[in-house]
């Protein structure tokens, strides 16, 4: 790490890789606690360039304030390492479903995001830890805190830099606009006395009401949790009939019978749920080959619930994907047609059907199943 130097006409200040201060620093009282962090010391950089405007002297109110400053985020590393110590054994993370990260993440799309939410206005954002998933994408977890259990909260919940739930919000506020978010606020360096708020955003949604408890839960409670809240289901719900009505102007667009459609779907539906099915489908080139594979593996999957008489007569009605002039040939444009549409409905139906099965009420669902055929119809 290249040593620093603060624009000043003082003396400079420097701050090397080793966490050494110069001896004009010494001489003014500075001491070596208020770097005694192992973790890296951007945050020391970022304070440092915003008070270079500040005459630094020792007696000036610059360096006072400084000196504050990095004894409170000393404090803030407590706090932190309680967070991390909490995650690190995690079997989400162990297993690798779970990527943890602190300040800066990889996935593009939230370097993006943060890329002006800084908490004073001009810049980027440095959350604490973000917890992403490899299986649920369009889910992330940001975690802020505090040292000082007494900066949990503001009042109006608008002194970003300074309380915990205050900067997990903001935060929220802008990765919420392509994800749904879990922020984290968690405040006090003792652990007994950890103070620790949850709040939820769903994408699009200036909302973030606050859910849970005060205590931090394992990274498999959290998913459970926001797959069983209403909010999600609700709108996850909503999405799935707008995609209804998309879907059934895509098989009108492709030829496909109005009568025939609720059945394809079904079919598909069914042929998901064989695993086998749904590693190869993608793999498969050829339309002709493909719809074979899914009529077979259709009649494989319902030889296990009804007798051999019914399945036969069930196949006879799956046989028109086997010679459909769209699902079984590929488009002008050389597209495979019928596995782009396998693909949408496993994105778009079968993932809101295995989330949702036990998390909603039957009503629900069926309410769900009605609506759903209804659109695909008209």
């Amino acid at each position: 790490m290249n040593s620093m130097k603060s624009n000043t006409n003082t003396k400079g200040i420097y701050i090397k890789s080793k966490l050494k201060l110069s001896n004009e620093k010494r001489e003014e009282g500075w001491s070596l606690k208020y770097f005694s962090s192992t973790r890296p010391i951007s945050k020391i950089k970022r304070l440092l360039f915003r008070n270079q405007t500040q005459k630094f002297n020792s007696s000036g109110y610059g360096l006072k304030r400084f000196s504050r400053q990095v004894e409170e985020m000393t404090n803030e590393r407590i706090t932190e390492d309680y967070v991390r110590e909490h995650f690190k054994n995690d079997d989400y993370f162990k297993s690798k479903k779970a990527l943890i990260e602190e300040q800066i993440s990889s996935n593009p799309r939230v370097k993006k995001l943060l890329s002006s939410a800084s908490k004073n206005g001009i810049g980027k954002g440095y959350p604490e830890f973000i917890i992403s998933f490899k299986d649920e994408p369009e889910f992330i977890i940001v975690i802020e805190c505090k040292g000082d259990i007494k900066k949990h909260q503001s009042k109006d919940r608008d002194k970003y830099s300074e309380y915990s739930v205050d900067g997990a919000l903001l935060y929220s506020s802008y990765l919420s606009k392509e994800f749904d978010v879990l922020s984290i606020a968690v405040s006090g360096e003792i652990k007994k006395e950890i103070k620790v708020s949850h709040f939820l955003q769903l994408k699009n949604k200036h909302e973030a009401p606050e859910i849970l408890g005060s205590k931090l839960l394992s990274i498999q409670n959290y998913l459970k949790e926001y797959k069983y809240d209403e909010r999600k289901f609700k709108q996850s719900y909503e999405d799935l009939l707008k995609y209804s009505k998309e879907l059934n102007d895509f098989l009108q667009s492709k030829k496909v019978k109005e009568s025939d459609r609720s059945l394809l779907i079904s079919g598909i539906l069914i042929a998901l749920d064989d695993e086998s099915f749904k590693v190869a489908y993608e793999k498969q080139k050829n339309p002709k080959s493909l719809a074979e594979n899914l009529v077979n593996t259709i009649k494989q999957q319902l030889s296990y619930d009804i007798t051999n008489e019914k399945v036969e007569i069930l196949t006879h009605q799956y046989n028109f994907i086997k010679i459909h002039p769209t699902l079984s040939k590929n488009s002008d444009k050389d597209e495979n047609v019928l596995r782009i549409l396998i693909k949408n409905i496993d994105e778009n139906i079968n993932s809101f059907m295995k989330t949702n099965k036990k998390t909603s009420s039957k009503p629900a669902m069926k309410k769900m199943q009605q609506s759903f055929c209804v659109l695909i119809k008209t």
